[in-house]
């Protein structure tokens, strides 16, 4: 997978919907990228995706992304206590 497979489907799908195929797909979830179009052979394929589109995403998303990170965690750390 290339970079310019990685910026056609964020120029068709927007940069949240390609991060999040991303993170999914990194979890073992579904919708992943492969219902983009795009398949990844590696890991690193999946996290060329995942930062090329976070660097496309604008600021309004990449705050909503770091604070559902943080709400995330802190539910994580009070599950460990």
């Amino acid at each position: 997978m290339d970079a310019a497979s990685i910026n056609a489907a964020i120029a068709e799908h927007g940069a949240a919907k390609v991060y999040a195929a991303a993170t999914k797909h990194m979890a073992g979830q579904q919708p992943d990228l492969s219902s983009l179009g795009l398949r990844p052979k590696t890991l690193r394929d999946v996290y060329d995706a995942l930062s090329e589109a976070y660097n496309q995403l604008g600021e309004a998303d990449k705050a909503i992304d770091a604070a559902q990170t943080s709400a995330a965690l802190k539910r994580f750390e009070g599950r460990s206590q």
